[in-house]
């Protein structure tokens, strides 16, 4: 019972002290370039400028979270996040979410 939690556990924290993975394009909607960003980067960043789309490495490992921004008129949002391809499409990762809610779920039958 026990083991199976710790397995999940595992599971969550494996990719921790390796290179994020993050997409890296310019003008791109639908991300494909996916890289490891390497020692010194530790998020991935999204920016979308007049609906031009750009995705990069970062040095910010902040969770989740966008700022949005008008200036003269030109609206410019910023995302950064920091597990590995997270500036995708949509923003969360779906394995990362599933991993988490099983954990749940099992720290409730089996503790």
């Amino acid at each position: 019972m026990k083991i199976a939690l710790s397995i999940c556990v595992v599971l969550l924290c494996a990719s921790v002290g390796m290179a994020i993975k993050c997409y890296v394009c310019a003008n791109c909607s639908e991300p494909s370039n996916l890289i490891d960003c390497g020692d010194g980067f530790s998020g991935c960043g999204k920016v979308t400028v007049a609906g031009v789309v750009g995705r990069t490495c970062t040095a910010s490992s902040e969770t989740a979270d966008c700022n949005t921004v008008e200036l003269l008129g030109v609206k410019t949002e910023t995302c950064n996040c920091g597990s590995d391809e997270c500036n995708g499409a949509g923003m969360l990762k779906a394995s990362t979410i599933v991993t988490t809610i099983f954990s749940f779920i099992l720290a409730k039958f089996f503790l």
